[in-house]
């Protein structure tokens, strides 16, 4: 339990590291960080940790500074389309915390969502996360995931310290089916029923399927367990596979790994 304490803190430090990172690219590299919208009639750019909605012909439309009715404030690190007249725009509030806006070119606020590791549906309908933590609460801290701000798994959502007798937390990115319909992730699970897991969560919308998960064979976790998060790649191969590999094109990693990528078959 220890060890897992070290690394949910190393992850958090680094998590927070590279959104820091991230937010100072886009203050001094703006111009790298423009997306333009579905039609690519808009561009979104971030200047001066301001959002600027400008046209074809750069002209701004509008202007602003993303909020949510929490007033967290924090710096911009993403931002995304989600279609013609929307956006996702993600801050980094403390390295527990992220806040993710959907806001219209306008700059009003539709809906914020509180947690890390955002993970928008291929549709652009439904955004799954890690849920909001508590920063200073007692150590161990259990993650819960969170589909449109319902939590899907574990049903109990955040548990800290003595209630905390389970451990989950979440390794590499999160992966949506082509259709929409499951998200799969990579969890580690500390406590009666210790391991690596893959486990496949149905979209609140899906009334028909039901959450599995899939032990991980040991040597299989240990190689996940060698790859930094920004490293893995999770991914579905078809309705009924989902394909764990590395992003690594070293020549010493593929040497070393007999294991990944691997394909593993789900319901």
């Amino acid at each position: 339990m220890q060890q897992r304490k070290v690394m949910h803190n190393l992850r958090l430090l680094l998590s927070s590291l590279l959104s820091i990172a991230l937010s100072g690219s886009a203050l001094c590299q703006s111009s790298e960080q423009q997306k333009f919208s579905p039609n690519n009639k808009l561009k979104a750019q971030i200047e001066d940790g301001r959002i600027y909605i400008k046209d074809r012909n750069n002209t701004a439309i509008s202007q602003f500074l993303p909020d949510d009715s929490n007033r967290l404030g924090g710096s911009i690190i993403n931002l995304d389309w989600i279609d013609n007249q929307r956006l996702g725009i993600e801050r980094h509030i403390n390295p527990s915390l992220n806040c993710l806006t959907v806001s219209d070119i306008q700059g009003k606020t539709l809906k914020s969502y509180l947690g890390y590791k955002f993970y928008w549906s291929h549709n652009r309908k439904h955004v799954a996360h890690v849920g909001q933590m508590i920063h200073f609460s007692p150590w161990p801290h259990s993650e819960y995931i969170q589909i449109d701000d319902q939590t899907v798994y574990p049903s109990q959502g955040a548990t800290y310290g003595k209630e905390a007798r389970t451990v989950h937390s979440f390794s590499g990115p999160f992966a949506w089916s082509q259709d929409d319909s499951k998200l799969a992730v990579i969890e580690d699970l500390d406590g009666s029923q210790k391991g690596k897991f893959l486990v496949i969560i149905p979209s609140p919308a899906n009334k028909t399927a039901k959450l599995a998960k899939y032990k991980l064979e040991k040597e299989l976790a240990k190689e996940i367990a060698k790859l930094n998060q920004e490293d893995m790649s999770l991914s579905w191969t078809n309705s009924n596979s989902v394909s764990i590999s590395s992003l690594s094109h070293s020549s010493k990693s593929k040497a070393k790994s007999h294991i990944l990528p691997c394909t593993i078959k789900v319901n």
